[in-house]
């Protein structure tokens, strides 16, 4: 059947479409329409272990689908699959490299810039763009930092086995929400404007995070999620330690 490319539901198979060479015959996982365009992310099949692909496609667009409809049950676990891979690839991809590695490459990039140069470019190795850049790079490393560490302790405490990158990002979110989110008073602002624009990116980089969790799935999953760790039984009872 033929639709437009927001017309495709999640476990279309993609069978042609405009460019059906790099994209045909591989699943449809998530549709997320814009303005003008469409981000679809695909996949090899619905169990493989590749990370998907998301690929950009125009709102008219279109594409032709093998449509197959999914038991709930089917449904479940193709969802809980998606949002597993992604939560992964998102982590891996703040955390591979750290800030430091990053601002030594605009250090490095700096260096290389004026040594091919016949005049002194100055000293500011973080510009107005390279800067923000980097400070909002710092901020979200942050972020995923804490994720990393609430893994490594789920996994210490439950075994590798039970804990994926989407079990930590959970629980970080649920113990986010239970603090106090109300902004702080301009009182208690610091008088240092550069200690209150790292306050502020932190907050920027958190809410960021908690959004991009909302794409991964319903909050159903979260909710599931979170039940099933506190079912788990802690490695040192599992061995009567």
């Amino acid at each position: 059947m033929t639709y437009t490319v927001t017309e495709q539901w999640r476990a279309d198979r993609l069978t042609r479409g405009t460019r059906i060479n790099d994209f045909g015959e591989q699943v449809v996982v998530a549709v997320r329409p814009k303005a003008k365009y469409t981000y679809v992310d695909l996949a090899p099949s619905l169990d493989s272990d590749d990370v998907t692909t998301d690929v950009k496609f125009g709102n008219d667009e279109l594409v032709s689908v093998l449509r197959t409809k999914n038991t709930p049950e089917e449904q479940a676990v193709i969802t809980l699959d998606y949002a597993q891979k992604r939560a992964e690839s998102q982590a891996r991809e703040v955390l591979q490299h750290t800030p430091t590695e990053r601002l030594i490459a605009l250090v490095q990039s700096h260096d290389a810039r004026q040594k091919h140069s016949r005049r002194n470019i100055g000293g500011q190795v973080l510009d107005w763009s390279s800067g923000s850049g980097y400070l909002e790079l710092q901020a979200t490393y942050d972020v995923y930092a804490a994720v990393d560490n609430t893994r490594r302790r789920l996994i210490e405490r439950f075994g590798e086995s039970e804990i994926t990158w989407l079990s930590a990002m959970t629980v970080v979110a649920d113990e986010r929400s239970r603090r106090d989110t109300l902004p702080s008073s301009p009182m208690s602002r610091s008088t240092n404007g550069f200690s209150n624009m790292l306050e502020d990116l932190s907050l920027w980089a958190w809410d960021k995070f908690i959004d991009q969790l909302r794409w991964l799935g319903s909050p159903q999953i979260f909710a599931d999620e979170l039940k099933r760790l506190e079912r788990l039984t802690p490695l040192e009872e599992q061995h009567g330690v």
